[in-house]
């Protein structure tokens, strides 16, 4: 007998209740929650964040889950130092605002709370703690200072400023060493960007050269290095100098430096077989050159002195000389020459000169005093150098300006106490013996300008193919010559021509010719 499962009466009604409870059920999205009912809000993340101190920075927030849609981020509680801006969506679930701390603050900490609002409300606050830290102070100074010469019981004075260039507060003393001080109080308290200006002066106490650093007791090594001396009023050129031989004679210059802010009259006393001027009148602010001259006779080598003296001053120096070394005059006017190298014309009679052109310009005036056989000495010698100064010139001892006019230029030191000038040639004569002799003579048709210790020579007129020997001279108000230049050869060559114009006259017209053709052939 087969045996059957009889389920109870009540079953079959519960199942079929179940079904139907199933089938009525609201469906729900992949979050679990019914599609009728919204999510909760997304949560925010509590953030810890360090901020330099400084300028603004921008702070991000974010949501721990997204459960739902984001409207906007909302700040639930506001800072307590800091300024906050209004949050700004960056991405689904992120956004950032801007974070100000006020002007001066200094190193803290600093917090707010946020909240995110979406569809399903607003979430649960959360904090945000700003720890906010700072750079290292960063102390900035000049590399050095020069204060210059200082005279005698003079100082001199300079600016210097310090900057903090890093954060924090950079607190010290500014330390100078001997010779300088600090006016006003030398501490400084400088925080992130702040300046401090001091004033140095230097103030020596005997003369000599002075060197030291700034120390900066907060930073160092930061240092400023700090130079200055302390020098004479009158400053003359240390000797021995040397004369050098000009002709049969010997000179040579002593630089005198005047560094006060008053003219200085000075006492020159030569040796015994010296010529110098007795008294020598040296600028504000400005230098002059002592002239030293050996005296005439006196051919042996020389070792003497020469003593200058003044206020606050006496200082001997030292003159050395070799023994003159007799030179032969030769012929040095060499006219209608076809190349340098070819041989001088025959002497002319006794007592000529060079003829004059027959054209004139304006004469220079020229003072009863020169003689024409006055010998010719070197200029002054260089300020730098101390090596006696020739002509300057531009090419072959010469500057051609036009085809018969060449200008030469000469350096004179003390060429303010020039009240005239000459220009001079060398000839060559018949003396008694029938001996050639050189003779100098003055050229006419130069003009002569001075600027400043330049001098400039336009010679005019001069023949082509010729050479000519010049020197320049000048002499003050009571006739006096106190100027000699080098001797200069010039040699005048004529001027190439050339015949561009010409031809491109030529190519001008041949192409308007052309043109002209052109049209007639053109018109039917």
């Amino acid at each position: 007998m087969s045996t059957f499962f009889h389920s109870p009466p009540w079953l079959a009604p519960i199942c079929t209740l179940l079904l139907l409870l199933c089938a009525q059920a609201p469906a729900r999205d992949r979050s679990g929650y019914p599609d009728d009912v919204p999510p909760p809000p997304p949560e925010p993340n509590p953030l810890v964040v360090e901020v330099p101190r400084g300028g603004p920075v921008w702070i991000t927030l974010s949501a721990y889950s997204l459960t739902s849609p984001i409207i906007r981020y909302r700040i639930r509680r506001q800072t307590e130092y800091g300024k906050l801006g209004t949050p700004e969506l960056v991405t689904a679930d992120t956004a950032r605002v801007k974070y100000t701390l006020p002007p001066g603050s200094g190193p803290g900490e600093d917090s707010f709370s946020y909240q995110i609002q979406s569809m399903g409300g607003v979430s649960a606050a959360a904090e945000v703690r700003i720890k906010i830290t700072d750079k290292d102070p960063q102390l900035i100074a000049p590399d050095q200072l020069d204060f210059g010469a200082v005279l005698p019981g003079g100082s001199s004075s300079r600016l210097l400023v310090i900057q903090n260039i890093g954060g924090g507060l950079a607190e010290g003393v500014v330390k100078v060493p001997d010779g300088w001080s600090v006016e006003g109080d030398p501490g400084y308290r400088l925080s992130a960007g702040a300046k401090q200006c001091f004033t140095l002066v230097f103030k020596p106490a005997e003369k000599r050269e002075y060197m030291g650093d700034v120390e900066y007791t907060s930073d160092l090594e930061r240092a400023t290095d700090l130079v200055g001396s302390e020098v004479a009023p009158i400053v003359v050129a240390p000797g021995p100098i040397e004369l050098l031989q000009a002709g049969n004679s010997r000179v040579g210059n002593i630089h005198v430096e005047n560094r006060t802010d008053k003219p200085c009259t000075l006492r020159v006393i030569p040796g015994p077989v010296l010529i110098t001027e007795a008294e020598l009148i040296v600028p504000a602010k400005g230098s002059a050159e002592i002239l030293v001259q050996a005296k005439p006779g006196k051919d042996a080598e020389i070792h003497d002195t020469v003593a200058v003296e003044g206020e606050g001053i006496r200082v001997s120096v030292g003159v050395h000389a070799g023994a003159v070394q007799q030179i032969e005059p030769a012929p040095m006017l060499v006219s209608q020459a076809a190349t340098p190298a070819q041989t001088p014309r025959p002497a002319p009679p006794a007592d000529a000169v060079a003829p004059a052109p027959a054209q004139a310009a304006p004469n220079i005036p020229v003072p009863p005093a020169f003689p024409d056989d006055l010998t010719p000495l070197p200029p002054s010698t260089s300020e730098e150098t101390g090596q006696p100064m020739m002509m300057t010139v531009s090419q072959l001892g010469i500057s051609m300006t036009r085809d018969d006019v060449a200008r030469l230029q000469c350096r004179f030191p003390n060429a303010q106490a020039v009240r005239s000038w000459r220009v001079e040639l060398e000839t060559v004569g018949i003396d008694a013996h029938g001996k050639p002799a050189p003779k100098w003579v003055p050229y006419e048709n130069a003009t002569v300008t001075a600027s400043g210790q330049t001098v400039t020579v336009d010679m005019a007129h001069l023949q082509p193919n010729a050479l000519y020997v010049v020197r320049v001279t000048g002499a003050d108000s009571s006739g006096k010559v106190v100027a000699f230049s080098s001797i200069g050869e010039i040699w005048t060559v004529p001027a190439k021509r050339t015949y561009w114009r010409w031809i491109l006259l030529g190519v001008a017209v041949l192409a308007a010719a052309g043109l002209w053709i052109w049209k007639r052939r053109a018109i039917p």
